[in-house]
């Protein structure tokens, strides 16, 4: 039975099956759980109630059928596919049988590991002997009695890689006992029963294949056999209504209305000729099996759009007529998205705008089909339908896509093999799944800790033998910074300036804690241990893999905890995969942790479940794939990517498949065929959609083969001269945003699916802009978001709070908790260095080190990042203008060993050939200043300090004005330390080294006069300041400051800190730049040699769509202008007298 409707082929089958009886249940099988799903709900809804039917895959009709009592009783064993890849990955570890096949041991001696090394390699290759066996006895079953027997097939007799294929697959059977010909991979089982002479099998009632996309050769010689003794019906999906088994077209067809003896050359519609070879072949070799018994009842869409009309002519076989009535839509709708989030985005908005505009139209009557990457899709799928308020569910979804269950179970089982990184741990440590078991910590807590006790890799001391780190015991691992850590619950730490604590004869450095962090340090320390402790027996441990399932649920019993309901039921999933591993113990054999693990791996990784009721739970969201033939109303299929879909023809190099036979389905072909089902079972509408925007470089893509294939065959129906036209023409390109205005997107912008909700968005992003453009047109500063919403509670702003959907805004001013902030004196100094930067940092809260860099730094230093290894110098020479009577060796000395006590320094040769360049530069720094009083070095440091022996003073409290009109004023409280201070009378003198060479234009100026106004602003530098720069060469540049009054001083840090708060700096003017407009000249965006280009280094990585401000000159005259008119000496900053240069 075959028809290009699903619905008539259900109609079909709902006429041949006998009234329901519970006693006497009528077998289908099905292509896929989905199809048995769609099958017994569409039963219920015609027959009010859907009992007395058995849905079954072929596999399980096969092992039910083929090995029934009669089949037992002969002795025949059907073999799943997991147990034959364990029997093969048993076969692989004896050497015997290795050493006699050069190909496979060659291979396995491979592996880099050691130990057990080539157990994963073992597994890799059992299983994938395992799907090609499994293939062969599909596709190729007179191949089979040869092949499971150890010899080759006839026509492979002068194949190396068959004979050493056979070798394994005929010793994996032998090895699972009994007599060897009486065990075979389940597809073999029917020809097994021909072998024993036991009859075909005969059931009571009759069978029905319904939703098989294809047939493999096996599958029809099973369906063959049963269909001497049962009735067997097959359902195919099938476009065309005639036979055309010669798809390159055909020499002749009688033309239906214009006499049976006229003959006219047509070509195949392109449909048939790109997407149907699978369909085709299995047609043919029906007919062939059934003496032509075919029928089938097709219906004609009589639809008028292009779609509709191509599949029309694609079920009576004839081309596009020509001069024909051209067809007023599409019917198909290429979705161009910017990413992939973007795209689920989009399809759930036109999901909701379709539900909206169509009473009629269900939720369960859409269907969303993923191509590609499924699983990167149906992990966003969930948040995207949520927030457009359309419920959906999931068909195979990982078991990860939410509590990332198995995640954590593959974090914990690489520790045994790996070398206990800093990222290994913490990858574990701070796992939800791991710390839902601990709601009393802080993972960041646990993040900082690591990097300040300078823990990189290794369990302890041992794992650091036969390195250089062996000298260096009590550094850069685990064991230590747990020591240093319990230390510091009731010892003092690196703030008491005391030095290190002796432990015995050996130094320690403890990491104070505050008491209310004692408790999260606790089980920070005995996660670590219990983590090496369980690592270093895993990976020694060996035994059979019944006792590693037993072991590996325990470690997911011990380490691993539900958040809520739906954790705790995919940790049991988990749990129970873990445990069925010992079904894969076929023999009792001893085998060691990275085999054991690799099953585990491959279990979990390939484990698949449902989100909700399958199509009853609102949209189904799906992977594409073969035998999934199910009509939707309303269709869309994402994913649709070029080079993603379909699949590639690269055939494993292992596939002895080397020669296509009628009936072969190439992975290509199969997801071409997948595509064909959808095109055929897509009612009302069929929406495409693609990423066409390459995610780096911005550069347009394309669609999927497929889509430019449709376009092509839908060309002559909408009068397109070509395919590109026609793709053009059925085109929507979306903005990178949903609220972004249409023509943000590229092409031409035409958004067809715009919510309410959306567009209210855009007119909202709207208005903030022109608010925006008005205050700065204005000279008013731009509100922050308390700000704004506190501007929109007045009475007057009621019809635009409603207009903007804001439900409640603050009435009266901001409460005293938002008018007052912290910013660093670095933030400030950054500010004119680098504006973009120091804005994301400040304004944005952008780090520049985040977490995950932390979490990723997993060496040991092998060098000071240059603004370090600055600070430590910078302390040296401090330490040394306080005490000159101690030198420089002993100074640096002492400071180093703190430091590496601390994990926070290189040891060994890396410190030896630091120690002599920094004692060069520091006797360099020291000869240039020149005498110095004797303790008239100071640091003076606001609200916190980072130095040893600085001053510690109150945070500089500066007022800015009030954000909105009536509000309170603003308060910043500055704070940080300044450079090291040398007292001469009333005047200071900033001394700042370099560790390059200086020019008179250095922005190293910055810090001096950072220095004077701060210092100004609290009344510490009455009389002005100077500042000495200090290159490596000896080099001093010194520079004198006029004195600020304590106002002028204050008003100057206000208006700077203000604008740096108050605007955004969405441009390019490095301090350079910012030189080069206050003299009058061009700022240009960067300097040459320049690595970052202008952006400096910090948060911001890309400066794409970046450039000078039209306005550089007025900003570097309020800026920088009044810090270098007060500056005279050894520098060449230059202001502009008159217009611009």
């Amino acid at each position: 039975m075959h028809s290009n409707r699903v619905e008539n082929l259900f109609s079909a089958l709902d006429e041949a099956l006998p009234p329901a009886d519970p006693f006497a249940p009528v077998t289908v099988i099905v292509g896929s759980k989905l199809v048995a799903r769609w099958l017994s709900r569409e039963l219920a809804f015609r027959r009010g109630i859907a009992v007395g039917l058995d849905l079954v895959t072929f596999d399980a009709f096969v092992e039910a059928t083929w090995g029934d009592a009669e089949a037992r009783a002969a002795g025949l064993a059907p073999l799943d596919r997991r147990r034959l890849g364990a029997a093969l990955a048993s076969v692989l570890a004896d050497d015997v049988i290795v050493r006699r096949l050069p190909a496979v041991a060659a291979y396995l001696a491979a592996a880099p590991a050691q130990g057990d090394r080539a157990g994963p390699r073992r597994v890799q290759l059992a299983e994938h002997l395992a799907d090609l066996t499994w293939s062969y006895a599909l596709t190729r079953p007179d191949w089979m009695p040869a092949l499971i027997s150890g010899h080759v097939p006839g026509e492979l007799a002068d194949d190396d890689t068959a004979r050493w294929q056979a070798a394994l697959i005929g010793a994996a059977i032998a090895r699972l006992g009994g007599d060897a010909s009486r065990w075979a991979p389940l597809p073999m089982l029917p020809w097994l029963r021909r072998r024993a002479q036991l009859p075909p099998p005969k059931l009571a009632a009759p069978v029905a294949v319904f939703g098989m996309s294809f047939l493999a050769r096996g599958q029809l010689e099973a369906l063959t056999d049963l269909a001497a003794t049962t009735d067997v019906t097959i359902y195919v999906l099938d476009p065309c209504e005639e036979l055309w088994d010669d798809v390159a077209g055909r020499g002749g067809r009688v033309a239906g209305r214009g006499g049976r003896d006229e003959i006219e050359a047509v070509a195949d519609p392109l449909p048939l000729v790109l997407w149907g070879r699978p369909v085709r072949d299995t047609l043919a070799a029906l007919v062939e099996r059934t003496s032509g018994d075919l029928d089938g009842p097709f219906t004609s869409s009589g639809g008028t759009t292009a779609r509709e009309r191509l599949l029309d002519d694609v079920q009576r076989r004839q081309p596009v007529a020509s001069g024909g009535e051209l067809a007023p839509v599409a019917g198909v709708t290429v979705l161009a998205c910017p990413n992939a989030r973007r795209e689920i985005e989009v399809i759930a908005s036109e999901v909701r705008r379709r539900l909206d505009a169509d009473p009629t139209l269900s939720a369960h009557e859409i269907g969303v089909w993923i191509a590609g990457d499924a699983e990167h899709y149906l992990a966003q799928a969930p948040s995207a339908f949520e927030a457009v308020g359309v419920p959906c569910h999931l068909i195979d979804a990982s078991i990860d896509d939410r509590g990332r269950i198995g995640e954590a179970v593959l974090a914990l089982l690489e520790l045994p093999t790996g070398e206990m990184t800093r990222r290994e741990l913490l990858r574990v440590m701070t796992h939800p799944a791991v710390l839902a078991g601990h709601p009393h910590v802080d993972a960041a807590d646990w993040v900082r800790w690591t990097e300040r006790l300078g823990i990189v890799h290794g369990a302890d001391a041992s794992a650091h033998r036969g390195t250089y780190l062996e000298a260096h015991p009590g550094q850069f691992h685990w064991d230590q910074g747990v020591r240093r850590l319990a230390l510091g619950a009731f010892m003092v730490g690196e703030r008491a300036a005391r030095g290190p604590a002796l432990i015995g004869t050996s130094p320690c450095a403890p990491e104070e804690l505050r008491p209310d962090q004692q408790a999260s340090a606790a089980t920070y320390a005995l996660l670590v241990r219990s983590l090496c402790a369980d690592a270093s027996w895993l990976a020694d441990h060996a035994a059979p893999l019944a006792e590693w399932a037993t072991i590996f649920a325990g470690l997911v019993d011990a380490y691993l905890a539900p958040r809520d309901e739906e954790a705790k039921r995919d940790l049991e999933r988990a749990r129970s995969m873990l445990a069925g591993i010992a079904e894969l113990d076929v023999d009792g054999r001893r085998v060691g942790f990275r085999e054991a693990r690799e099953h585990a791996s491959r279990r979990l990784g390939s484990a698949r479940a449902d989100r909700g009721e399958p199509l009853a739970s609102g949209v189904m969201v799906a992977p594409l794939v073969a035998m999934r033939g199910i009509p939707f109303r309303t269709v869309f299929v994402a994913g649709l990517d070029e080079g993603g879909f379909p699949a590639a023809d690269q055939p494993s190099p292992l596939d002895l498949r080397r020669v296509s036979r009628p009936g072969d389905v190439s992975p290509r072909d199969r997801d071409r065929a997948a595509f064909l089902d959808v095109l055929l079972c897509a009612r009302d509408a069929l929406f495409l959609s693609y990423v066409a925007v390459e995610a780096k470089s911005g550069q347009p893509l394309g669609p999927s083969s497929v889509v430019l294939e449709l376009a092509d065959a839908l060309a002559p129906y909408l009068g397109a001269a070509s395919s590109r036209e026609a793709l053009a023409a059925i085109t929507v390109r979306h903005p990178l945003h949903r609220f972004g205005s249409p023509g943000d997107g590229p092409g031409d912008g035409t958004d067809a699916a715009v919510l309410p909700a959306v567009a209210r968005e855009r007119w909202g992003c709207a208005v903030r802009d022109a608010l925006r453009a008005h205050l700065r047109a204005a000279g008013h500063p731009i509100p922050d978001e308390d700000g704004g919403l506190a501007l929109l509670a007045d009475p007057s702003q009621h019809a635009l709070r409603v207009a903007l959907a804001i439900a409640e805004a603050p009435l009266g001013k901001p409460s005293d908790a938002a008018a007052s902030r912290t910013l660093s004196i670095a933030n400030v100094r950054k500010f004119l260095e680098h504006p973009i930067q120091a804005w994301a940092q400040a304004v944005l809260g952008l780090d520049e080190l985040p977490d995950d860099a932390v979490i990723e730094h997993s060496d040991e230093p092998f060098h000071l990042a240059r603004p370090i290894r600055a600070g430590v110098l910078r302390d040296v020479l401090a330490a040394q203008l306080r005490e000159p009577a101690r030198p420089l060796a002993g100074l640096y000395d002492a400071v180093v060993a703190d430091l590496q006590l601390r994990g926070q320094f290189p040891v060994g040769v890396f410190a030896e050939a630091s120690r002599e360049l920094d004692l060069q530069l520091l006797e360099t720094w020291r000869a240039s200043l020149g005498p110095v009083p004797v303790g008239g070095a100071t640091r003076y440091g606001f609200g916190r300090a980072q130095a040893a022996s600085t001053e510690l003073l109150p945070a500089l409290s500066i007022e800015l004005p009030a954000a909105t009109s009536g509000g309170a004023p603003r308060i910043v409280r500055l704070v940080g330390q300044t450079e090291l201070l040398i007292a001469d009378g009333e005047r200071r003198t900033s001394v700042i080294t370099s560790l390059g060479k200086l020019d008179a234009k250095s922005p190293y100026h910055l810090r001096g006069a950072i220095d004077h106004v701060v210092l100004a602003a609290a009344g510490l530098a009455p009389a002005g300041h100077v500042h000495k720069l200090l290159d490596p060469e000896g080099k001093v540049l010194t520079v004198e400051h006029a004195p600020w009054t304590v106002d002028d001083a204050r008003g100057y840090l206000a208006g700077l800190i203000g604008e740096l708060l108050d605007h955004p700096h969405g441009y390019l003017l490095p301090f350079d730049g910012l030189v080069k407009a206050l003299a009058g000249a061009a700022p240009g965006s960067s300097r040459h040699g320049d690595p970052t280009g202008g952006l400096g280094y910090g948060p911001i990585e890309r400066r794409d769509g970046l450039a000078p401000p039209d306005d550089a000159h007025a900003i570097a005259a309020r800026r920088l202008g009044p810090l270098v008119e007060r500056m005279r000496g050894d520098h060449k900053f230059e202001r502009s007298r008159g217009g611009h240069k």
